[in-house]
């Protein structure tokens, strides 16, 4: 296996990365604008920061056991053990992305969720019932 030689990152590498989360663009597509993997982009952003990746989840992109449990149709207290078990990824609150993975590999787990927020969560903005 050949190595391939190390990015050599700028301070406006990290500026553009800032400006370009600030429109809302995913990792990955600015990880395709570097020429490099998302994992380099996070690795590089942790660096930058002094080993801690501090980007934190908008406020909107937390759901609690019971706001899970509305999307999902599992009982809250079933959501916290699931939790707690890591089969589904979070702390107390869950993130859009874990959620969505959890819906995505255990379907028939959510036969009785509400179907419209499952829509909107695996769809983000774009399935957004409040959009015109």
């Amino acid at each position: 296996m050949i190595k391939q030689p190390s990015r050599q990152w700028t301070p406006a590498d990290l500026d553009y990365y800032h400006a370009q989360r600030k429109l809302k663009r995913r990792m990955i597509d600015i990880a395709d604008d570097f020429g490099v993997t998302e994992w380099a982009l996070r690795h590089f952003l942790r660096r930058k920061s002094g080993g801690v990746y501090t980007e934190k989840p908008q406020a909107e992109d937390l759901f609690t056991p019971e706001d899970c449990s509305l999307v999902t149709g599992i009982a809250p207290d079933r959501i916290r053990m699931l939790i707690k078990d890591k089969t589904i990824r979070g702390n107390g609150v869950v993130e859009r992305k874990d959620l969505a993975n959890f819906l995505c590999k255990y379907p028939a787990s959510c036969v009785r969720g509400d179907i419209i927020q499952i829509i909107y969560l695996l769809g983000g903005d774009k399935c957004s019932p409040n959009l015109k």
